[in-house]
C-alpha cells in the first residue's frame, strides 16, 4: 500500500478482471478429458460474455503445448457491411506492443550490443531528464519497467503529429512525481525512447528492426507497425465505442501513432499473434535457432518493481499469478480496439484475444474464462447440491463501485454476477461461513444469515479487506450510540501527507467519515477499546483522540495492521459560523458580480503548462453571460482542445479524437468551467452549500464549504473570508469513459476586471494530467464578435475564427 494513500479501498473490478494474485499454491492441471467439449462450453461462455458487454467482434487464440487448440472469431468485424470476424481479422493491439520492443533489447542483450543497465544515454544521448541524477543514471530497465518517476505522457504522442524527437524535448522540461526507481508509472514515452534506443544500438530502425528480427523469422505476415499499411486491409475491422446513451456502437476514426511506434503501433491478427506466444512459450526457440535466451526471457518475466502487492512489473509484461500458476500478461487498448495477451508458462499454455471495442474488459476478463476452462477440474457436487438457495438469491448494492452485484443460482450452485464482468460460481462454504469465487478463492464472499426471510447482506473478502454489501431494499443504518456521544466528533480531520481532508459528520443519526475520492463509509457503534469499524468494510476502523483538556484532536485510522493519525482542522462553534447563505452572498458581492453583467464579452489571452508531461502553449477563453463559453488551448506540435458550452450545448473536439457533444455529468462540469460561474450567486449552480468551518490559513480566516453540483461530484470550496475569493477547491473529474478522479485546483493572481474579480492563474492537479497551471496574460473586453466562434461545427470555432469582428 503506498505510503501516500490512505485507505486505498481495492475495487474488486480491478482484481478480477486483471487476473491478479491468486492462491500460492500450484493446483494440478485438468486432466485432458474431452479438449472438444471443453472448447465448445469456452466458446459459447465468450460469445456470451461478447454480448453481454456490448463487443461487436472479438477474435481468440489460444496455445497449448505448442499447438493452437482454437483460433477462431465471434461476432462482426464491421457492423455497417456486417462482415464477421475471424481468426484472420486485423485489430490494433495496443500496448502488448511493449513485450515485444523488450524482446528486441533482450535480443541485443542477448548479442553483446547492449545491457538490461546501461545507461540509455549510452544509446541515445538526445534523451534528457529534467533531474540530473535520472539522466545520468536511468538504464533500460528503468524505462522498460517504467520506473522512471515520470507520470504517463500520453498528451505526448496520443495525436500522432509530434516527432519521438519532439517527445524526448519534452521529457527533458517534464518535471518527475516520484524519485528514479521508486514508483510503477506506466509511461509510453519512455517505451519510445527504449525502442530507438535499441535501434541506434543495432544501427537501423526500430519498425526495420522488429521485421528483421522477429515478424519475419516468425512468419508474422499479417502484422504491421502502421495503420497506414493498413487503411486498405480487406480483414482491417472497424473499432468502435459503445454509448450507453442510446445503445448503439459509434465508429471510432483510424489514427496514426507512428510516433509512438515501440509503445502501442503494433497491428496484428490472432494467429500471427499464436506464432508470438508460441516462442515464448518455447523460451525463445524457433526451429534450430534460439530468438531470445531463457536467461533473458527469465529477466523479462522477473519483477522490476512493485505495481500493486500482488503484481509486478518486469520488461514488457505484468507479472502475477492464477489459480496458484504464474501469470505473465499485458493488456492494450487504442482507439476502439482492445486486446490482452497471458501465458501461463509452466502449463505451456497461452491465448491472445482481440477485440474492436473501446476500453472494453472484455480481453482481460476473457482471460481469466480462457484459463478457468482449461485448467480447472470440473464442476463438482457442493454443499448446496439439493438445497433450497432462495434466502440468498437477489441484489446486493457495492457502494465503493457504484454498482448491483447479483447472487443468483445456475447449475444447482450459488454464482455471483459481478457488472461489466463476468459470473462466477461460489465454492462451498468453509467452516467460517466463507465462500470462495471458483478459480480465484483467495476472493470469497460470506452471507449475514437471518433467523427467516432473505438474507440482508453478504460480505465480500479480498486481500485482507471485507466490504460490506447490502441487499437491495434492506436498510444500511448503522447501529450507534446516541447523538450526545458522537456530538464532539464531527468535523475535518487531514492527512498530512497528502493534504486531502476527511469530514466527519452525522447522518440518518449515525457518523459518516467522507473520504476523498471514495464514497461516505457509515461507522458502527464502537468497540470496548473505542474503534469505530466502517459499516461498509468492517476490517478498517477509526478511534478518536483526544488531548489533557479532553477535546477531539486527531482521528487514527487503523487499516491492514497500520495505524495513521489525521490531526484535526480547526472549527468555531456552530453559532459562530456564517449561514452559507451569507458566505454566498458575501462571494457574490465582494467579487464584483453586478460590474461583470455589464459586460458584454470578455476575451481572456495567456499560456498553459502541462508541468509534469513538460508541455507548453496558449490559451484563449471567451465569456459571455453565464451561459456562454468557449475555450481553445494548442500546444503545437503536440495537439489542441476545444470545448465550448452555448446555452443547453456542449461539445469538446481535439487533436486526440472526434468532435464529441457533451451531455449528462460531463456537461453539467463543462459549465462549471465557465470563469464567472463562480462569481456568480452560488444557489444557481449548487443543490447544495453547507458552511463546515472556518480555517485561519496565513494568518486569515478561510471559509471552508461543502458544494452540492447539480449532477456531478460534490466540491469542497474554500474562501477567503475578507473578500470572497475562492482559494482552492477539491473534488472529482469526470471523464469521457465515466471515471471520477480526484482533482485539486487552486486559484491565484486575483485582477480586477472592470470591477469584477477573477484568478488570473488556475493551478489543477490529478492524476491523469499531472500539474496544469493556466495564466492569464491580456484580458479584453465589450470585444464585437463574430457569432462562429461559439460554435464547433462545421469546422467552425476558435481554432478558424479567433473571434475578431469583420471590418
Amino acid at each position: 500500500m503506498p505510503a501516500s494513500r490512505l485507505l486505498p479501498i481495492i475495487a474488486v473490478a480491478a482484481t478480477l478482471v486483471a487476473c491478479r494474485a491468486m492462491a500460492q499454491t500450484t493446483a494440478p492441471a485438468r486432466e485432458p478429458g474431452d479438449l472438444q467439449q471443453r472448447l465448445d462450453r469456452l466458446a459459447a461462455e465468450l460469445d456470451a460474455q461478447r454480448e453481454r458487454l456490448h463487443v461487436p467482434g472479438l477474435s481468440v487464440a489460444i496455445v497449448r503445448d505448442d499447438t493452437v487448440v482454437m483460433a477462431r472469431g465471434f461476432g462482426e468485424r464491421d457492423l455497417q457491411r456486417d462482415l464477421p470476424a475471424t481468426a484472420d481479422t486485423i485489430y490494433a493491439v495496443g500496448s502488448t506492443t511493449k513485450a515485444f520492443t523488450a524482446a528486441l533489447v533482450a535480443m541485443l542483450v542477448d548479442d553483446g550490443t547492449m545491457t538490461w543497465d546501461d545507461p540509455v544515454r549510452t544509446h541515445l544521448p538526445t534523451l534528457a531528464f529534467k533531474d540530473p541524477a535520472t539522466t545520468e543514471h536511468a538504464t533500460l530497465r528503468d524505462l522498460l519497467a517504467h520506473r522512471t518517476g515520470l507520470m504517463g505522457m500520453d498528451l505526448l504522442w496520443l495525436s500522432g503529429e509530434a516527432t519521438w524527437e519532439d517527445m524526448l524535448a519534452a521529457v527533458a522540461r517534464a518535471e518527475p512525481t516520484a524519485p528514479l526507481r521508486e514508483r510503477f508509472q506506466n509511461n509510453n514515452v519512455m517505451y519510445v525512447a527504449a525502442g530507438r534506443a535499441a535501434a541506434a544500438a543495432a544501427g537501423t530502425t526500430w519498425e526495420q528492426l522488429i521485421e528483421e528480427r522477429l515478424f519475419r523469422p516468425l512468419g508474422m505476415s499479417h502484422t504491421t507497425t502502421s495503420i497506414d499499411e493498413v487503411r486498405d486491409e480487406v480483414h482491417l475491422a472497424r473499432g468502435y465505442a459503445f454509448s450507453d446513451e442510446d445503445a448503439t456502437w459509434k465508429v471510432q476514426p483510424l489514427h496514426s501513432i507512428a510516433n509512438a511506434a515501440p509503445a502501442a503501433a503494433i497491428n496484428s491478427n490472432v494467429l500471427d499473434m499464436a506464432k508470438w506466444i508460441r516462442l515464448l512459450l518455447r523460451e525463445g526457440r524457433q526451429g534450430d535457432d534460439v530468438l531470445i535466451s531463457t536467461e533473458r526471457l527469465k529477466e523479462m518475466w522477473t519483477s522490476q518493481i512493485e505495481v500493486t502487492g500482488d503484481v509486478g512489473a518486469g520488461m514488457g509484461w505484468m507479472l502475477s499469478t492464477i489459480n496458484g500458476r504464474r501469470l505473465v500478461s499485458h493488456h492494450g487498448g487504442f482507439g476502439g480496439y482492445s486486446a490482452c495477451v497471458a501465458l501461463l508458462p509452466e502449463e505451456g499454455l497461452g491465448c491472445v484475444l482481440l477485440a474492436n471495442a473501446r476500453a472494453t474488459t472484455l480481453p482481460a476478463l476473457a482471460t481469466s474464462i480462457v484459463f478457468d476452462h482449461l485448467l480447472d477440474a470440473e464442476p463438482a457436487e457442493t454443499a448446496d447440491a439439493g438445497a433450497s438457495l432462495d434466502r440468498y438469491l437477489g441484489v446486493y448494492r457495492f457502494d465503493r463501485l457504484g454498482v448491483d452485484v447479483t447472487v443468483l443460482q445456475r447449475d444447482g450452485r450459488l454464482a455471483l454476477d459481478v457488472p461489466g464482468q463476468r459470473i462466477y460460481d461460489l465454492e462451498a462454504p468453509d467452516a467460517d461461513g466463507r465462500r470462495g469465487l471458483r478459480g480465484f478463492e483467495p476472493i470469497a464472499v460470506a452471507f449475514e444469515e437471518s433467523a427467516d426471510g432473505p438474507v440482508p447482506a453478504l460480505s465480500l473478502f479480498q486481500r485482507g479487506e471485507e466490504y460490506r454489501l447490502p441487499r437491495r431494499g434492506q436498510s444500511t443504518a448503522a447501529p450507534g450510540p446516541d447523538e450526545t456521544q458522537q456530538a464532539d466528533f464531527p468535523g475535518a480531520y487531514r492527512l498530512e501527507e497528502t493534504g486531502d481532508e476527511y469530514d466527519v459528520r452525522i447522518a440518518d443519526g449515525a457518523l459518516v467519515v467522507d473520504v476523498p475520492g471514495q464514497i461516505p463509509y457509515t461507522l458502527s457503534a464502537p468497540d470496548d477499546d473505542g474503534w469505530w469499524a466502517f459499516r461498509e468494510v468492517p476490517s478498517i476502523a477509526v478511534r478518536f483522540d483526544r488531548d489533557a483538556a479532553g477535546v477531539v484532536s486527531a482521528l487514527t485510522v487503523r487499516q491492514q495492521g497500520r495505524e495513521t493519525s489525521l490531526p484535526r482542522l480547526g472549527i468555531g462553534a456552530a453559532d459562530e459560523l456564517p449561514s452559507a447563505l451569507d458566505v454566498m452572498e458575501m462571494v457574490h458581492l465582494a467579487r464584483g458580480s453586478y460590474a461583470y453583467e455589464q459586460l458584454s464579452n470578455m476575451r481572456l489571452t495567456g499560456t498553459v503548462r502541462f508541468v509534469n508531461q513538460g508541455v507548453e502553449g496558449t490559451m484563449t477563453v471567451l465569456v459571455a453571460g453565464y451561459d456562454r463559453y468557449v475555450m481553445l488551448m494548442e500546444f503545437p506540435p503536440f495537439g489542441w482542445v476545444e470545448q465550448s458550452w452555448v446555452a443547453w450545448i456542449g461539445a469538446r473536439d481535439s487533436a486526440f479524437g472526434p468532435m464529441q457533444e457533451l451531455d449528462g455529468p460531463l456537461l453539467e462540469q463543462l459549465k462549471h468551467a465557465h470563469p464567472a460561474v463562480l462569481l456568480s450567486h452560488w444557489r444557481h449552480w449548487f443543490e447544495d452549500v453547507r458552511v463546515l468551518r472556518v480555517d485561519v490559513v496565513d494568518d486569515e480566516d478561510v471559509y471552508v464549504l461543502r458544494a452540492t453540483p447539480r449532477g456531478f461530484p460534490v466540491q469542497t470550496l474554500h474562501v477567503r473570508a475578507k473578500d470572497g475569493r475562492l482559494l482552492r477547491a477539491e473534488g472529482r473529474l469526470v471523464t469521457t469513459g465515466g471515471s471520477r478522479l480526484p482533482v485539486r485546483t487552486t486559484y491565484e493572481d486575483y485582477r480586477s476586471v472592470e470591477g469584477a474579480w477573477f484568478p488570473f492563474r488556475v493551478i489543477t492537479a490529478d492524476d491523469a494530467n499531472g500539474r496544469v497551471v493556466v495564466q492569464f496574460d491580456e484580458v479584453q473586453v465589450n470585444r464585437e464578435l463574430t457569432e462562429e466562434p461559439w460554435f464547433m461545427v462545421d469546422g467552425q470555432g476558435l481554432r478558424n475564427d479567433r473571434g475578431e469582428a469583420p471590418e
